[in-house]
């Protein structure tokens, strides 16, 4: 076993500093777009054209209406914010566990991110990886999966726990020097994101 992977916090996952925009209802976009950097605090990123990407609804936005306070798609937004925030939170302290599922996080070349899982053969929203790991139909398909390295356990459990609160530690510092990250997905429109991939579910279930 070589080991883990380096753990890359922004890529497989979104990973902003903490913190709101102060947007109001009168905010104009010319103003939201001007605090630059504070943005992040959003999970919104500058992009060529005059154009702006929200990392946690994954798409194009328009400031002015992204932002509105007490608006449908602001509510959306920030939805998806708290999921991730607590996904994150997750990874802190389980996100070592997903190699030993045989479970990955990916950004494809869209810049959109997701699991995926190899013993399954499927992939999802990122911020489902550990749900899908505590599925009967997950367990039954590790079972048979040929491959997986051994869970670890001791120091060497502790030591990649710690492992993924540093890199995510490490990455929200880098902020304020850093800037944004360079994923985008052209996807424009509609609203995206964690909460509209639960509401989807939901509706397919009905």
């Amino acid at each position: 076993d070589a080991g883990p992977p380096p753990i890359i916090p922004g890529i497989g996952f979104p990973c902003y500093p903490p913190g709101q925009v102060a947007a109001h209802e009168g905010s104009t976009e010319e103003q939201l777009a001007a605090m630059g950097t504070e943005l992040l605090k959003d999970g919104l990123e500058a992009r060529s054209g005059g154009k702006f990407w929200c990392g946690y609804c994954e798409c194009e936005v328009v400031l002015a209406t992204h932002l509105r306070p007490g608006g449908k798609e602001h509510k959306g937004h920030i939805k998806n914010k708290d999921i991730s925030f607590d996904t994150v939170k997750d990874l802190r302290q389980r996100g070592w566990q997903l190699r030993y599922e045989g479970v990955e996080l990916v950004q494809d070349a869209n810049g959109c991110r997701s699991y995926s899982c190899k013993p399954c053969q499927r992939k999802e929203g990122w911020y489902q990886a550990f749900q899908h790991i505590e599925t009967g139909k997950h367990e039954k398909a590790k079972s048979y999966a040929v491959g997986l390295p051994p869970r670890p356990s001791g120091k060497r459990e502790q030591a990649e726990r710690e492992a993924w609160s540093k890199a995510i530690d490490e990455h929200l510092a880098g902020f304020a020097v850093s800037g944004s990250s360079s994923s985008v997905c052209p996807t424009s429109g509609s609203t995206s994101g964690p909460a509209a991939a639960s509401s989807s579910a939901s509706s397919s279930s009905a």
